[in-house]
């Protein structure tokens, strides 16, 4: 029997993404959705993991629902201008897009999400970070971590391995 609880199911949806069942934790963080339908947490978690199946479609609705729960944080922001930067390499719509997170947030937050940080890293759309002044930030695991999925997303199987074996040995050195 399934638990009724959206943190329960969420948690289970996490532990299916690290096991590489993208669809079944995209099936469990939807129905945790469901039960808690205001967790701006879920539902970035939602998106990322549809980055991720390369269901950018679906970003837009995600995004737009995380915006409106957390106007001042950059995740939905985040999340779209990963959705043009994986689906079409747009770096004028990412640029707007962390633009727009840049302007209505009082914080550094849309410099330290990870998908942004992984953003504004790659050469290719330097231009665009350049043009709101923002700057990159070291090596982190969730830098290895997004790069990883970022060359999943572009294709690039050879250096989604390594990235992967990094972020495993950054985070098994905290534990």
């Amino acid at each position: 029997e399934q638990p009724n609880n959206a943190e329960a199911i969420a948690s289970i949806g996490y532990v299916q993404r690290r096991q590489g069942r993208w669809k079944e934790g995209l099936g469990s963080l939807r129905r945790a959705a469901l039960l808690d339908p205001r967790s701006a947490e879920i539902l970035t978690d939602i998106g990322l993991t549809l980055l991720v199946t390369r269901e950018y479609a679906g970003v837009d609705t995600v995004a737009a629902k995380v915006r409106g729960l957390q106007p001042d944080l950059a995740y939905g922001y985040s999340l779209q201008a990963w959705r043009h930067f994986l689906e079409a390499g747009d770096t004028g719509a990412v640029g707007r897009w962390i633009r727009e997170g840049m302007s209505t947030t009082d914080s550094l937050h849309a410099l330290t999400f990870g998908p942004t940080i992984l953003v504004l890293s790659d050469p290719r759309i330097a231009a665009a970070a350049r043009s709101v002044g923002v700057a990159t930030f070291g090596d982190s695991g969730a830098y290895y971590e997004w790069r990883a999925i970022v060359e999943r997303g572009l294709g690039n199987r050879a250096l989604e391995s390594p990235y992967w074996d990094s972020a495993r040995a950054h985070f098994e050195a905290r534990v």
